[in-house]
């Protein structure tokens, strides 16, 4: 009984995400002019960043069987190439709104928006570890890069994410005005991207979702002409999609359906991911997802990302266990939810100072 009911107090954990993703979701009246306004992404963040935490949650948590049951499969790669989809998107459309200003300012105003959080981050950890007795060392450093192990726990993302903002400047200064090929020339840096983390023998979630960065792109650069080609075929083309998914769910499980090689593995997985966030932007054309939960969320992701396996670690790990499974689920994500809001101003306060120092 007692079993019983630590699994379905664990489970409370899962229907708060549920209630927290769908309120006030409703069908949106008339047709969009865009596939994702600012106010979708920063919503669409919220809801990803959400999936990320739960996903990375359940790795911790012993309890659950609906948290496990949905959040141990690869919810948190489809929920990351949501952030590589929106950023890619959002980029392509500010640069095509904006021209060459927003190109010269890129470098000096874009990418410390990530550096900055990044790195206070980095120094946290750094002065946490060093405060239970375990400082972490540059050779621990070094050995961690050439591992593809970042030092902040579950940070490829914004390693990735910086890597492909210095592809887009480089993209940017290159094409200039010629914007439709820039999703095509992103391809190919996805590729050497792609060919590089083999290489150096990094975890294939550093590289099988990083595609959506381009697809992104490209849908902001014939966005019209998409939104024209879906106007009569909305429902054709979303249940081929979901078609495609179905077809590819088996690499869920790809160990108990059939012996499937990395390669054959790489290339069905980002089949999938493409499909499903292909299939997220659609129905978010007609079903708006938004509500001040997920807003505020979306508006502290990039802190809530950085610190939620810091915390994670801290209520359960080398120096201490929370052992009550609902407790540490519901506290955890409360002080996630905490900690990132007080960091929020911190990273806001060193960003203008930033811009008006490179002015």
């Amino acid at each position: 009984m007692k079993s019983f009911l630590t699994q379905f107090g664990t489970d409370y954990i899962f229907i708060l995400f549920l209630v927290v993703v769908f309120w006030r979701s409703r069908k949106i009246e008339g047709e969009k002019d865009c596939f994702i306004t600012q106010e979708d992404g920063v919503s669409l963040r919220g809801a990803a960043t959400l999936a990320v935490m739960m996903h990375h949650l359940s790795l911790s948590a012993k309890q659950g069987i609906l948290l496990h049951g949905f959040f141990d499969s690869q919810v948190a790669v489809n929920a990351v190439t949501l952030f590589f989809f929106l950023s890619g998107y959002g980029m392509q459309k500010q640069y095509m709104a904006k021209g060459d200003i927003y190109r010269k300012n890129f470098m000096k105003k874009r990418f410390p928006t990530v550096l900055i959080p990044f790195a206070v981050v980095a120094v946290l950890y750094w002065v946490i570890y060093y405060a239970l007795g375990d400082p972490y060392t540059w050779d621990e450093l070094l050995s961690d890069i050439r591992a593809g192990i970042p030092f902040v726990a579950y940070s490829w993302f914004m390693i990735a994410i910086m890597v492909f903002y210095l592809f887009f400047w480089l993209l940017m200064s290159i094409f200039r005005r010629r914007v439709q090929w820039m999703p095509i020339a992103a391809c190919g840096c996805y590729l050497l991207y792609a060919f590089t983390c083999i290489k150096l023998k990094y975890l294939m979630l550093w590289y099988d979702t990083a595609h959506l960065f381009p697809v992104g792109m490209f849908f902001a650069v014939h966005e019209q002409k998409l939104l024209k080609a879906l106007k009569n075929r909305y429902l054709y083309i979303t249940i081929i999609i979901i078609g495609l998914i179905c077809g590819t769910v088996c690499t869920l499980y790809p160990i108990l359906v059939w012996p499937m090689s990395v390669r054959l593995y790489y290339f069905v997985s980002i089949s999938r991911v493409l499909s499903l966030t292909t299939v997220i932007v659609l129905l978010q054309l007609k079903i708006k997802i938004d509500n001040p939960v997920l807003r505020y969320i979306g508006k502290i992701s990039m802190e809530t990302y950085l610190l939620h396996g810091l915390i994670f670690y801290l209520l359960r790990g080398d120096y201490y266990h929370l052992k009550s499974e609902p407790l540490f689920c519901f506290l955890s994500l409360g002080c996630v939810i905490l900690f990132a809001s007080l960091l929020h101003p911190v990273d806001n306060f060193l960003l203008r100072a930033w811009k008006r120092a490179v002015k």
